[in-house]
């Protein structure tokens, strides 16, 4: 399976498990402690192993971990056994958990985490339980499910992640997970800060059963007085309306946060309407009103939009807009802050208000969000709203900042530098102060071959306006460069564009007395037939032996082109008749500057060289059919890369 539809799957297994912890009925089974002992203990006991090793099928398997141990242990026996082991998609798990009348809650750290739980759920039959782990003062123990997200919350499916807590410290948790990068894909056990930034929330089972509602917290405003009037739905997952005035009468239909409805009788906790939307339709029944608040409080966002309309220009000030109004209840605060996407906060200011409307532009808060402060990135303007009678409500803008690309003008050098001609292992440092107007993106600087790739370089993300290439210079390694052509170049790329500053072509020159052994027969070399020394005169490959006719002084000429001069005879290594065919001899001649005598090194990797004639550099030199033999034919051959056009070109 490819990475991307892996991680997918992984997401999609994780929300499965978020639900079915979070779904929640008064006849919801019962978890004990010794049936939480005994999911930490089949855990425990999977510590080392891979998915072969438990059975689990190939693909992305923490959550299937997680359900193995489920199956393995007591709490199988008390929730019930996932009788769907594939449960690759959330719907298909959630229809499960409805089956079985498994409970859980899902303590998360931040009302925007919340938010985006509610996300996930929209038209499943019964919705489960999302609490506010400060709120509820909740601590991590033993059993629970650590929820995580890496990635951030770029989508709604950003579970990335989900491990079993078994052990809990001041200050840390021990957990246990399956497909653990860090295990290598085996079952691990880690230990974390047990409020690190990658954790969503804890998942807890129901450790009793003893649940008073099946939207939401047993402890919640139970006991509270109420009284006919209107009432609105005050829950992210929405409250069930029931046939009866408790939780063992049947749902009849799921009305979601937000939906207004009209009480005629009260029954303890719970009212009557007669008229109410719900997912399957407009249904008369009874409501848990500790899940709504009266519609008397009502708090609207008037004209409140996004700064700038939600493009805010890097380094320039912006003000709010908008009036915040309440009926019913006078505002007691509104707090305004920015967060990043990862809702980490940058700045904020609380206000005191009692009154009934809040101008924003030009007020104490307006003068607190100092967007000009803000770098290049994705951002949110996070309103919370509370009335005196408790009633809150929230609003999330999201916004970005961006250059100003219309006053931003490319980056500039000074200073630089650039290689000329190198000797073979030579070394070259590099200079150069690289300046632009707007913060630099990224500098790259590298040495490129003929055919465009990158032999050696770096690039580096300064989010500065300054950059000076000396602080690379170490790691642009010259004398590790084979003897070849390249271009050296320099860019960098800020808010107007990417710029070429600085591309020059240089060569690595190779020059003095070496041999030539072909990479297909490494025991020959390049050999003057006969140690001959007339025109004309053949060369082949034959068993080394350090003669005068099988050493070859290299001359560069300009351009990365060479002269081979046979130091038996002092003649040239020479296409034959100057033609430039597939097939033609290759021989010695007397110097005559000829395109027929020069030859263009090319690296071909670990040390070796492919020798190409300039008259045509499509052949290349080659031992005819790759034969080893003593006296095989050496001529210009279309270049095909095999091993008999490849050359190790050794120093005498």
């Amino acid at each position: 399976m490819k990475k991307k539809a892996m991680k997918f799957v992984s997401m999609l297994v994780l929300l499965c498990l978020i639900m079915s912890t979070m779904v929640v009925n008064a006849s919801a089974a019962s978890v004990s402690g010794n049936a939480i002992s005994s999911f930490t203990s089949v855990a425990k006991k999977a510590v080392g192993k891979t998915r072969e090793d438990l059975g689990l099928p190939n693909e992305a398997w923490c959550g299937r971990f997680v359900g193995y141990c489920i199956n393995k242990s007591n709490v199988g026996k008390s929730l019930g056994q996932i009788t769907r082991p594939q449960c690759a998609y959330a719907i298909d798990l959630a229809d499960w958990v409805c089956s079985t009348k498994s409970a859980g809650t899902f303590y998360v750290f931040s009302s925007g985490h919340e938010s985006r739980v509610k996300k996930l759920y929209p038209g499943l039959k019964e919705k489960g339980r999302v609490e506010s782990a400060s709120n509820k003062k909740f601590s991590p123990k033993e059993g629970d499910l650590v929820q995580f997200c890496w990635s951030g919350w770029s989508s709604p499916y950003s579970f990335d992640h989900v491990g079993i807590v078994t052990k809990v410290s001041a200050n840390k948790i021990t957990y246990i997970d399956g497909n653990s990068s860090s295990g290598k894909g085996k079952v691990a056990s880690h230990t974390m800060s047990k409020t690190s930034e990658n954790i969503i929330g804890y998942v807890r089972l129901n450790a009793d059963g003893n649940l008073s509602d099946d939207t939401a917290s047993s402890e919640g405003q139970s006991g509270t007085k109420f009284d006919v009037g209107t009432y609105t739905v005050n829950h992210c997952l929405g409250v069930n309306v029931r046939a009866g005035a408790s939780t063992s009468y049947s749902s009849v239909g799921v009305a979601t946060n937000g939906i207004g409805f009209t009480v005629t009788n009260i029954s303890g906790d719970w009212g009557y309407t007669a008229s109410i939307k719900t997912h399957a339709g407009v249904k008369s029944g009874w409501v848990n009103l500790t899940y709504c608040k009266k519609a008397n409080t009502q708090i609207t966002f008037s004209s409140v939009s996004a700064p700038n309309g939600g493009t805010v220009s890097c380094g320039k000030g912006y003000h709010l807009t908008g009036t915040i109004y309440s009926t019913g209840s006078n505002i007691a605060s509104i707090t305004a802050k920015v967060t990043d996407q990862f809702l980490r906060n940058i700045f904020s200011k609380s206000v005191n208000v009692n009154s009934s409307s809040y101008k924003l532009n030009e007020s104490v808060l307006d003068y607190a969000m100092t967007f000009g402060d803000l770098d290049v990135g994705s951002y949110k303007l996070c309103y919370e709203v509370k009335a005196k009678d408790g009633t809150t409500e929230k609003r999330t803008l999201n916004f970005s900042v961006k250059e100003d690309k219309s006053t931003q003008t490319l980056a500039s050098i000074s200073g630089s530098n650039a290689p000329g001609n190198l000797r073979i292992g030579q070394s070259f440092s590099i200079q150069g102060s690289i300046k632009s107007g707007s913060k630099l993106t990224s500098v790259c600087v590298g040495v490129y071959a003929a055919d465009g790739t990158m032999k050696i370089g770096k690039t580096v993300k300064p989010n500065a306006n300054n950059y000076n290439l000396s602080s690379i210079d170490y790691d642009i390694t010259f004398g590790k460069l084979p003897a070849g052509v390249y271009t050296y170049r320099v860019t960098a790329v800020n808010a107007a564009g990417s710029a070429t500053l600085v591309n020059k072509k240089f060569v690595v020159i190779m020059d003095g007395w070496f041999t030539l052994s072909p990479k297909s027969a490494p025991n020959s070399s390049l050999d003057v037939q006969g140690a001959k020394t007339g025109n004309g005169v053949n060369v082949q490959i034959y068993k080394k032996n350090k003669s005068a006719a099988q050493q070859w002084k290299l001359t560069h000429v300009g351009n990365g082109y060479y002269t081979i001069t046979s130091k038996c005879s002092n003649k040239a290594l020479d296409v034959k008749g100057g033609v430039s065919k597939s097939g033609t001899n290759v021989q010695q001649y007397a110097h005559n500057g000829t395109a027929s005598q020069k030859w263009l090194l090319e690296d071909a990797g670990n040390g070796y060289y492919y020798l190409c004639p300039q008259l045509n550099s499509n052949l290349a030199l080659d031992v005819c059919n790759g034969d080893i033999a003593n006296g095989t034919n050496v001529w210009v051959y279309s270049r095909n890369r095999t091993n008999a056009q490849k050359w190790k070109i050794q120093r005498v």
